[in-house]
């Protein structure tokens, strides 16, 4: 799973309705997996992407105090820092671990570097 995949997800289970994005990430495996850098859909991809919900995973995940908590246009300019965005959100894979809500607690395995979004017939 990308961190780029994580930005989207959220815990759907009846009743959580709040506290409930970003889902907090257990790591026990990760890769960098490189891939060729380009700028362009990067660019295209960044007013997507909730800024916040990435801010804080990076800086729970990589401990990186100096990711911007906030988007700037600057930093479209800042060839290290659009590197440094396309590791994080492209080149990042989560093999083993979980997503977990804060909200209900609720626990989505990854294995194999696929979250299981699968809600029990309660949960719905």
């Amino acid at each position: 799973m990308r961190l780029l995949s994580h930005n989207l997800l959220q815990c759907n289970v009846k009743n959580c309705k709040s506290n409930n994005f970003p889902l907090k990430i257990q790591v026990d495996k990760s890769n960098i997996i490189n891939c060729e850098f380009r700028k362009e859909p990067l660019v295209k991809l960044i007013p997507k992407l909730d800024w916040n919900a990435l801010a804080i995973t990076v800086h729970n995940l990589a401990k990186n105090k100096e990711f911007p908590e906030k988007f700037s246009p600057a930093l479209l300019d800042d060839q290290k820092f659009m590197q440094e965005l396309h590791r994080i959100l492209m080149e990042t894979h989560i093999i083993e671990g979980a997503l977990i809500c804060e909200g209900c607690n609720k626990r989505y395995p990854i294995k194999n570097g696929i979250p299981n979004m699968i809600l029990n017939d309660e949960e719905v």
